[in-house]
């Protein structure tokens, strides 16, 4: 037997125990010994929307201490975990049968955070969550991106996300669980993304829509929204071509509360040269940052390669106003201006100054990179 009650750190011990007898006969017994820090069982009873025990579910837990992800994703309807004491955050896909009986579910559920300091039973109950419906003017409207995300991020080395990109918001619900407890490190978002449908293509779609709403430190409970033209910003988009054969160009738009924050976005692709108006909303603080890339297709292959790349930086724009932006105009050169972050394009630390200034940006001055150096046409 083992006495671990006594003052040492927690973890493996190991180690022989040797025993010489007379005339120098020895024997060794190998021991290990677990000193378990403080932990708990902690058990999660999964239901589906039908009510019945949901054996197809994908539940995991992140120790936000830690930010090591354990993954519980065996059928079993009730497993049951045994956990340090500390601080965890969890999240949960219930897939199956929904009350709409001709059609599949998924069912994301979250808890931003909880605490282990005693043994748990966490209800994970798929009827709870509510349904998704995000609605745009335009009856022509296809969603060509839905994301809905969940984020812990306490710095760097220390986050985890999960993410469910649905393909139609019929049958998909999300909710949070649990009682409530303080989540500072935790968002979570959800944008949606609109063009027009032609010939089985968004291809050249004169519009587009994107959007994106958060909730800091809370996770969603389902999710209604049908913005209205006042509500939201229009950006007619000008986008020049050079007249070479098969080129095209793609863009897209993503919106963050800050610079720094990562994003979900959908590029919809245009012949070139070309025209449309982007919608974006501007509630809740939220800002965009636009990418554009000049596109060929290489001699052989059947997925154009990408020539030349542009970046609008981080913008809050007001809704029932119009911009107007110009992109791929020449004349192409190095620029200073639009900085994307404090360290652009010129840093000094101490006594060396580092420069990395864009040779590429467009006759806007919006920051740009080219993949070639000299071409002819």
């Amino acid at each position: 037997t083992a006495d671990t009650a006594v003052d040492g750190p927690e973890g493996y011990w190991t180690g022989y125990l040797s025993a010489t007898a007379a005339g120098g006969v020895q024997v060794q017994t190998p021991f290990a010994v677990d000193r378990e820090r403080e932990g708990y069982d902690v058990t999660l009873v999964h239901t589906g929307r039908d009510g019945a025990p949901a054996t197809t579910r994908y539940t995991s837990v992140v120790n936000l201490d830690t930010y090591e992800v354990i993954y519980e994703w065996t059928t079993n309807p009730t497993p049951v975990l045994h956990l340090p004491s500390g601080r965890y955050g969890l999240y949960s896909w219930i897939n199956g049968a929904d009350t709409d009986r001709t059609r599949y579910s998924s069912t994301m559920l979250v808890q931003p955070a909880f605490v282990v300091d005693r043994p748990l039973t966490i209800q994970l109950d798929a009827r709870l969550a509510k349904p998704i419906s995000v609605t745009v003017p335009k009856a022509d409207a296809v969603p060509t991106l839905i994301a809905i995300n969940a984020t812990w991020y306490a710095g760097p080395g220390k986050g985890a996300v999960a993410l469910s990109t649905p393909g139609a918001f019929a049958g998909n619900y999300v909710g949070q669980i649990g009682p409530d407890e303080p989540a500072p490190e935790f968002k979570s978002t959800i944008g949606a993304s609109f063009a027009a449908l032609t010939d089985g293509s968004v291809r050249n779609s004169p519009y587009v829509y994107d959007l994106v709403w958060f909730d800091q430190g809370g996770m969603f409970d389902g999710l209604t929204k049908a913005p209205k033209p006042a509500e939201l910003a229009a950006v007619e988009s000008t986008y020049a071509g050079t007249g070479m054969p098969g080129e095209d160009g793609a863009e897209a738009n993503g919106g963050r509360l800050a610079p720094s924050d990562t994003y979900w976005t959908v590029y919809v692709p245009f012949d070139l040269p070309f025209r449309r108006t982007e919608y974006v909303n501007t509630d809740g603080g939220v800002g965009w940052s636009s990418t554009f890339m000049h596109r060929a297709m290489p001699a052989g292959s059947t997925y154009p390669a990408t020539m030349y790349q542009s970046n609008q930086p981080w913008q809050t724009y007001l809704g029932g106003r119009t911009y107007r932006q110009s992109w791929n105009q020449a004349v192409f050169g190095p620029s200073l201006t639009n900085p994307a972050g404090a360290a652009d394009w010129v840093t000094r630390t101490g006594d060396v100054i580092q420069a990395g200034v864009p040779m590429f940006a467009d006759g806007t001055g919006r920051p740009g990179s080219s993949m070639v150096s000299a071409t002819r046409v």
